[in-house]
């Protein structure tokens, strides 16, 4: 006996249903439990006023894509995050003193040579190319954010020697993703790239909307909107942007192993509302490190979004910064009271 058509439609139905709700499993699990809020910046955007004008990054002296300040013989060179560029600094290269700054801007990026086509690898190149120029055989101290910070760490497991101390800012945390997940993820990428990124008016848009709600410092962005959006110059590709979201995952393990062989000091500024990267994730990469790096590590995970250098927070940061720079350890870890998002709310962790 034949099954009828509604016995065979409804196992379809059912058989929809299942799928759709284990795609819908493996989507909410890519990242793992979040202990608290997850909250997007413009949480703390909206009470925010931007009182602090910054000099142009074109009043630094520009070369071979490298922005730098005069300063004494110690040298801060810092590796941006893709989406931004060495402009995303101007806060840290004006608020920094006692050294040398410098911020890397890869092909692409404004004040660097221009690319057909280029790669994570093509970036990372740049940036080890800038810190060999700028160092001239001295140690420095690597800042790198986002995508900058694994950059930093891949330099600093090949050329150890180059470091007398590391900073990652708002670094990618290993996750364990499946490779379901990821292909879930990847198609999702895909789709919103192809929705927002595709054209220049359509990307203009994107920034306006989001730039101004995420990045406080939306003086700063604006300066550049045109070019990213319009001229596309500085504009990353869509392979190294599709990259940068899921080709680092594979070794993000390796490379922070590769951390406990090294001898220098490293501090981690984590953003509690990093929309990349959720606090328990960051948590766990917190203990991992401590456990690896002991007396050398120093954390601070403040109120911020995922571009530190440009939020609501740059002014706590750079505090931070110039503490660890004087020696090379912060005088006290910093935790910011995830409840209250008044700047000056402050406890410490013993």
């Amino acid at each position: 006996m034949k099954p009828s058509w509604k016995v065979i439609s409804f196992t379809v139905f059912l058989a929809f249903v299942a799928g759709i709700w284990w795609v819908l499993v493996q989507v909410l699990s890519l990242q793992p439990p979040v202990q608290e809020p997850n909250i997007i910046e413009r949480r703390a955007a909206r009470a925010y006023k931007e009182s602090v004008v910054f000099a142009p990054m074109s009043t630094y002296q520009l070369k071979q894509g490298v922005y730098s300040a005069a300063g004494q013989s110690r040298v801060l060179i810092m590796l941006p995050d893709l989406g931004t560029g060495a402009w995303s600094f101007a806060p840290w290269m004006q608020s920094l003193t006692g050294f040398e700054r410098h911020a890397v801007a890869y092909r692409n990026m404004l004040g660097a040579q221009p690319a057909s086509n280029a790669t994570l690898k093509d970036y990372e190149n740049d940036a080890r190319v800038a810190i060999e120029k700028t160092r001239a055989g001295r140690k420095v101290v690597l800042l790198g954010q986002g995508i900058g910070a694994l950059f930093a760490l891949q330099i600093a497991a090949e050329n150890p020697e180059w470091l007398e101390g590391l900073i990652l800012v708002s670094p990618y945390a290993p996750r364990p993703w499946n490779g379901v997940q990821l292909g879930v993820a990847k198609f999702i990428a895909n789709q919103l790239y192809n929705g927002v990124y595709a054209t220049p008016e359509a990307s203009l848009e994107f920034w306006r909307k989001n730039f101004g709600n995420g990045i406080i410092q939306s003086g700063l962005a604006n300066l550049f909107l045109e070019q990213y959006a319009l001229k596309r110059q500085p504009f990353e590709f869509r392979d190294a942007l599709m990259q940068s979201l899921f080709e680092p995952l594979d070794t993000l393990d390796q490379e922070y192993v590769a951390l406990e062989k090294t001898t220098f000091p490293v501090l981690h500024i984590i953003g509690r509302y990093d929309t990349s990267n959720p606090i328990s994730a960051q948590r766990l990469l917190r203990e991992d490190l401590s456990k690896r790096l002991g007396s050398r590590y120093s954390v601070a995970i403040l109120n911020s979004g995922k571009y530190v250098s440009m939020d609501w927070k740059w002014q706590r940061a750079s505090v931070v910064l110039q503490d660890f720079l004087e020696d090379l350890k912060l005088k006290a870890n910093v935790i910011e009271n995830e409840v209250a998002l008044d700047p000056l709310t402050v406890i410490v962790d013993k």
